[in-house]
């Protein structure tokens, strides 16, 4: 009998510990219905951004960083979605996905490029970054007159890391 109520407490425990206290990402108990309609979302989405719509692109991109309730956190997929949207022109996405792919890859090549392309749209945290490229010869050939460029327009643009390191440059 006394094996019998230690393994009741064991199944108990274990009931409480992995099943009943699942909290989401605001600390909240998650349901099984609210993890059935993230997984619902995200192959909606998956549909969508397979027939090119960029903003389901961006989205998907963005679960899977954040990793919300029922859906695992995976930065690899993370970066496909960001590049397809970056590939369709979104140069917001192009700034994540270069960013990431730095990150993950350590590919500063392929990094620069996605950067460079968010940095001539205009993205000021994109030229800050570029200048931090070009001027540590991160994936291009080391270039501080291009770097300063960047930085310079980066300032002008509002960016308060540039700001701060254009004084000191």
């Amino acid at each position: 009998m006394f094996y019998f109520i230690v393994v009741l407490l064991i199944i108990f425990w274990v009931y409480i510990k992995f099943f009943r206290n699942r909290k989401n990402r605001n600390g909240q108990y998650a349901s099984s219905s609210e993890e059935k309609q993230n997984r619902e979302l995200v192959e909606k989405l998956k549909n969508e951004a397979s027939n090119g719509v960029v903003q389901s692109m961006i989205w998907l991109g963005d679960i899977y960083s954040q990793g919300p309730t029922g859906i695992p956190r995976d930065e690899r997929k993370a970066l496909k979605y960001w590049k397809m949207a970056a590939d369709y022109g979104n140069t917001d996405m192009s700034f994540k996905a270069g960013l990431l792919i730095g990150r993950l890859d350590e590919n500063y090549v392929e990094a620069f490029r996605y950067i460079k392309c968010a940095a001539d749209a205009g993205n000021p945290d994109a030229m800050y970054t570029l200048a931090n490229f070009l001027a540590n010869g991160w994936g291009c050939q080391a270039d501080k007159h291009a770097a300063y460029h960047y930085m310079k327009l980066a300032a002008e643009s509002g960016q308060k890391n540039a700001i701060y390191e254009l004084q000191n440059w």
